[in-house]
């Protein structure tokens, strides 16, 4: 039946007041371990510290079981001990273990435990890891155990002498990231305890169940680690996995070095490359449900001197994925260190060692029909059997096997004296279980719609009928309970471990306990890029995870794509949503929800500018452009065409380097919401027609002329001061300074753009400056070289200059040439125009002649 929440909660602080107060409980053998530790379960990774458990092993008797184990965690772990034991039943793969002083003192001097896992028998449990501590106070982590079974812990001192009061917490969780799902060691005959004869062969089958692959590495490996007590010789295979890639096959190796490491065990290799060398693939390709299971046999050696040398019996199994052992080594993509190992402690005992227990259960509640028996092999012995209150059952047997009967369900001792030794073997006497207990429905996690079903098996009950089922569940407070009731049917179970009995019609009794299985929930996970949008933001996307789910959303109004996820803002009507992803379930899991708020709101208003449109001349400043109205706590953002950010706040100078038309787009932004407004627009026009260059500085002798040649796109020219030069409007034009001045050149375009540049003509007298008589010129009134220049030659005014044709004509004569009004324009002194051709030219300036030729080129 649904239990409510309150309920439960009531029931969990029930048990933590009850366990809390388990001062002085005694657990001294397993079989007589009454208190089930809780586990408090946690999610992925590490989980906090809980609150520890009081108990103490201040009356505990010692037992000669598991002489020593060698490879435990801080050293050899000896007996005999003052030891008490403890049920745990994990929820999760691994298991924090911590163990501190207790409330009051006498304290342990140096804490150990064992951990076991339980086979089915109390005295044939399988010793999977153990540990010593240096104090009192002892933590440690357990990998790889499998969730809802039943393991068994002891804990105590250093030796017999060593009691105390001590603290025990334990909590559980998963890795969530790990690559081997699930492991574990099957082994049989059980080693009860730690303990084999010599001789004896076992068998193991190591399996794992599930990979996650550390991408891009998959399984690849299994070595084996085995104790001096085997018998190597003795190792067979059983049973070699099948590829769960169908590309290769597994095989065993005996010895192999693999990228400088020695190895033995089974390694993977496909088949278009199987060389005998597994280093140089990578591994079989598996997935969440693949099943690899590996089985040999082993047996123990057959010598009787059980020295120290030779009692080891561990055996350890290490996975490897492909980047350890395979082709892609090296590299980090390593699995997890936790959950790669299995442990399995045992010694070789060859002081009459006890094969295994064989005890029945009584074929009905209230009957004492049980009966155990035991064969010892070397020694023989004197077998006493006493009950939970110390009586003796029966009389004291002798030899090498022991036969008890008519035992009721109880607690038992088995005491064993042989030559040389002792040793103790604790048991329960049950009520027969022989019910078939089936789980027929699977919920979800939290939903608790399992149902179970059972039915009697065992002679006694059959066709005994009417029956009555009760179910309750374990171990700690039955928060599910249902009494007597003629169905065989429970129903609206949640996951855990459960115990049904069956009553027959005259009162008979059996039960039998069943774990009930919740499917396990996706992991459901869903986020967006932010939790605040406009209606103008661009589509946004998810990430989310497992794939294959569906997207909802409440209220009505998002344009939300069901498959994608994807959400058009566009089209969707300012509000607050939450959005919901739906992962898909199956017949082996469960879906799961994972839900994102989102806030979708109207963009800002849009700010006003002073003005629209601007145009400026490149040489000059632009107008800055103003900002209005836009919303209180935004800020004004100006981009370019490339929506690169070119400023910020309510202002904005323009400073283009380059001719043309610009676009700045104009948006107030949220900061707070990451919203910008619908953008308004300014457009720049940069011109460039006022732009002048006046040419390089010149230096000129007194008297000679320069020639001013101005560069630009102005249509218009000035320059200033005009005086001495032949035409202040031209843009070429020649100067005939006397002192050193600076010319200035006022440009005009018709774009309206003015500029200005300058050019100094330095005049400065030199002894070697003298008449610079230019060889040529072109008259073609084109406003450059028009006038054949003779610089100088003003220093000499009363001056003569005549020109001669080739035949020796004098056609131009002229007296004080000056470069300006007295000057040579190409025309005889009629005023004719002289044709293109080369002239003799004589200029006498009194105390020297010049002579040469000059080139007239129309």
């Amino acid at each position: 039946m649904k239990q409510s929440s309150f309920k439960f909660l009531f029931a969990l602080f029930f048990t933590l007041i009850y366990s809390n107060s388990l001062y002085c409980n005694i657990n001294d053998t397993p079989c007589n371990a009454d208190t089930t530790l809780p586990v408090i379960p946690f999610g992925c990774n590490n989980p906090m510290q809980t609150t520890g458990y009081s108990f103490d092993n201040l009356t505990a008797n010692w037992e000669n079981v598991g002489t020593q184990f060698t490879g435990c965690k801080g050293g050899t772990f000896t007996t005999p001990v003052a030891d008490v034991w403890f049920r745990v039943i994990p929820t999760q793969k691994n298991l924090i273990l911590n163990l501190t002083q207790g409330m009051f003192g006498p304290y342990l001097g140096q804490a150990r435990y064992t951990i076991y896992q339980y086979n089915g028998n109390c005295n044939s449990l399988v010793p999977i890891q153990c540990k010593i501590g240096t104090t009192s106070n002892l933590s440690d982590t357990i990998f790889g155990l499998i969730p809802l079974t039943k393991y068994y812990i002891q804990v105590a001192g250093k030796d017999i002498n060593d009691k105390g009061n001590f603290q025990i917490s334990l909590s559980s969780y998963d890795f969530c990231t790990s690559c081997i799902l699930h492991t574990s060691m099957d082994v049989k005959p059980g080693s009860g305890m730690g303990n084999y004869p010599p001789d004896t062969e076992v068998q193991f089958c190591i399996s794992v169940v599930g990979y996650n692959p550390a991408s891009p590495n998959q399984l690849h490996g299994l070595s084996l680690n085995f104790g001096n007590g085997w018998d190597m010789n003795t190792f067979s295979n059983l049973t070699l996995p099948y590829s769960v890639s169908g590309t290769g096959a597994w095989d065993f190796y005996p010895s192999i070095t693999i990228h400088g490491t020695n190895h033995k065990g089974y390694f993977f290799e496909p088949y278009f490359s199987k060389n005998g060398d597994p280093s140089d693939n990578i591994g079989d390709q598996g997935n969440n449900t693949s099943i690899w299971i590996f089985c040999f046999k082993i047996k123990t050696k057959a010598d009787n001197t059980c020295n120290q040398t030779n009692n080891n019996l561990n055996v350890f199994a290490t996975w490897h994925n492909d980047a350890e052992t395979g082709s892609n080594f090296p590299n980090n993509n390593f699995c997890p260190a936790e959950g790669n190992k299995l442990s399995f402690f045992a010694v070789r005992n060859c002081c009459g060692a006890p094969q295994q227990l064989n005890v029945t259960k009584t074929s009905c509640k209230g009957l004492c029909d049980a009966k155990v028996q035991l064969t010892q092999i070397g020694n023989n012995a004197t077998f006493t059997l006493k009950d939970a209150n110390n009586n003796m059952i029966g009389s004291p047997q002798f030899g090498q096997s022991c036969l008890f009967q008519n035992l009721c369900a109880n607690k038992y001792t088995l005491f064993i004296d042989a030559i040389a030794c002792t040793n103790t073997l604790s048991f329960e006497v049950l009520e027969n279980d022989s019910i078939l207990a089936l789980q027929n429905v699977f919920g979800c996690v939290g939903e608790e719609k399992n149902e179970a079903s059972a039915l009697p098996l065992y002679p006694q009950l059959l066709n005994r009928a009417p029956y009555l089922y009760e179910w309750e569940s374990l171990p700690l407070f039955p928060s599910y309970f249902l009494a007597y009731n003629p169905s065989n049917t429970a129903a609206n179970m949640p996951g855990g471990v459960y115990n049904v009995r069956v009553k027959d019609k005259n009162g008979c009794v059996a039960e039998k306990e069943i774990i009930i299985f919740d499917k396990p929930k996706d992991n459901a996970i869903l986020s967006y890029s932010n939790t605040v949008f406009c209606t103008n933001s661009a589509a946004a996307t998810p990430t989310f995870s497992p794939s294959g789910g569906s997207f909802t959303s409440s209220p009505n109004g998002l344009n939300l794509n069901s498959s994608t996820g994807e959400i058009i803002f566009s089209s969707s009507t300012p509000n607050t949503y939450f959005i919901t992803y739906n992962t898909e379930s199956n017949a082996n899991k469960c879906g799961d929800t994972a839900s994102f708020k989102i806030t979708i709101q109207p963009p800002p208003s849009t700010p006003t500018l002073s003005k629209n449109t601007l145009e400026y001349c490149i040489n000059t400043f632009a107008d800055t452009i103003f900002a209005f109205n836009n919303p209180p706590g935004t800020t004004v953002v100006w981009l370019d065409q490339n929506l690169n950010i070119v400023a910020t706040g309510l202002f904005y100078i323009p400073s283009f380097t380059n001719t043309g038309q610009v676009t700045i787009y104009v948006v107030s932004y949220d900061p707070i919401t990451g919203c910008y407004s619908n953008p308004t627009t300014l457009t720049v026009t940069i011109k460039n027609g006022g732009n002048i260059d006046a040419g390089e500085n010149q230096t000129i002798c007194f008297g000679h002329t320069a020639l001013l040649e101005a560069k630009g796109s102005a249509s218009e020219i000035l320059w200033q001061p005009g005086k001495g030069l032949s035409d202040s409007t031209a843009f070429n034009t020649i100067a005939s300074p006397e002192n050193t001045i600076m010319y200035y050149a006022y440009a005009k375009s018709n774009d309206g753009c003015n500029g200005i540049d300058s050019v100094l003509i330095t005049v400065v007298t030199k002894p070697e400056c003298d008449l610079k008589i230019y060889s040529g010129f072109t008259p073609n009134i084109d406003g450059k070289n028009d006038t054949w220049l003779i610089d100088g030659i003003r220093l000499y005014p009363d001056n003569n200059v005549k020109i001669f044709n080739r035949w020796g004509t004098n056609v131009y004569a002229v007296k004080n040439y000056d470069n300006q009004l007295n000057v040579w324009k190409g025309k005889n002194n009629e005023g004719n125009i002289l044709p293109t051709g080369t002239y003799y030219y004589i200029v006498d300036i009194g105390t020297k002649k010049y002579k040469g030729w000059v080139e007239l080129t129309r």
